[in-house]
């Protein structure tokens, strides 16, 4: 019998692979494309980002050799750290570690990453970077309520 920890485990590589797929698709489906939504404030727009987060620029190798050391180390930590029973924990795992591999994904394949959503003055960014931030917002928010150990007073 499989323990809801496990269960767990697996949601969260789930959802970091429906992530993946997301992020992957659209952006070959924004490949091109340039359209207003919302006049100059919301458009989809095709970038091709040689940097890192906020577009500063890093080289390709030291991002995408960043981005595995990260994703291991906090795997690791997530593992052995976050308390995999609660129903969260599955979904900031799959949102931060789905983003990172779609972005990574795309600078070891092209050398860039794919960014169209514009936002008024915001950097170009992507569906990975979205799900990042809302990942990291929610393990911010919720972190001493998904950590195994607590503080000892």
């Amino acid at each position: 019998m499989m323990t809801r920890s496990v269960k767990n485990k697996l949601i969260g590589l789930g959802i970091m692979l429906l992530v993946f797929g997301a992020d992957f698709g659209l952006k070959q489906l924004m490949i091109g494309v340039d359209i207003s939504l919302i006049g100059d404030f919301l458009e989809l727009v095709y970038h091709e980002n040689t940097g890192i987060a906020f577009s500063l620029a890093v080289p390709i190798w030291a991002s995408s050799a960043a981005t595995i050391v990260l994703l291991g180390v906090g795997s690791y930590l997530a593992g052995r750290h976050l308390d995999w029973r609660r129903p969260i924990v599955p979904v900031i795992f799959g949102f931060i570690a789905g983003g990172a591999v779609g972005n990574l994904f795309d600078r070891v394949l092209s050398g860039y990453v794919i960014d169209y959503i514009s936002v008024w003055i915001w950097p170009v960014f992507n569906l990975a970077d979205a799900v990042i931030f809302v990942g990291a917002v929610i393990l911010v928010v919720k972190f001493d309520k998904i950590t195994l150990v607590k503080n000892k007073k």
